[in-house]
């Protein structure tokens, strides 16, 4: 009797481990608060996420490609030094390592590695961010485990803290790697 117990708490054990271990875009959904937000996550699901990178590279190789654009003016649309939007500085970036990507944030959000929480992101890992009106509306590129580069529309290129800075905590919505 008393190992049919040990089996059974065992099994429990494994459960309750489980369900405290729902990783990437489960996380995602069940971490948002909102039921707006959530339905609009379940729809951005089902275009596809976690697709492979056209090729593989080396975050390194991202960081030093993305530090390039430093001092790039703001340009709805645009994807060059002269004048670039969030998604053009990932796009030609990546274009610079030799990685094909799509130049929507939307898009870019459904290639790699799903990382749910803000302290597990890494240098090199993209971060995603909430609209008011779309889901996913802007794209950055971490630079350590707190900081991230980005094209702001008031600044041009641009470093913000993923934890203080005024108007990024509450809108990230997940990383990817």
């Amino acid at each position: 009797m008393k190992k049919r117990y040990r089996f059974i708490g065992a099994i429990l054990a494994v459960v309750v481990l489980c369900s405290f271990t729902i990783g990437g875009f489960d996380s995602v959904i069940k971490l948002s608060k909102d039921k707006k937000q959530k339905k609009q996550l379940e729809e951005f699901r089902k275009g596809g996420i976690e697709q492979k990178w056209t090729r593989t590279f080396k975050k390194a190789d991202l960081l030093i490609a993305v530090k390039k654009y430093d001092g790039a003016k703001y340009q709805f649309g645009g994807i060059s030094k002269n004048g670039m939007d969030c998604s053009g500085l990932i796009y030609a970036a990546m274009q610079d390592i030799g990685v094909k990507v799509p130049h929507q944030s939307l898009e870019l959000a459904r290639f790699g590695s799903i990382v749910a929480s803000k302290k597990k992101l890494k240098a090199g890992d993209l971060v995603f961010f909430k609209g008011d009106k779309r889901i996913i509306n802007h794209v950055g590129v971490m630079i350590s485990n707190s900081e991230f580069v980005h094209m702001s529309s008031s600044k041009g290129y641009s470093t913000s803290n993923i934890y203080t800075d005024y108007y990024w905590p509450e809108r990230f919505l997940f990383g990817t790697r």
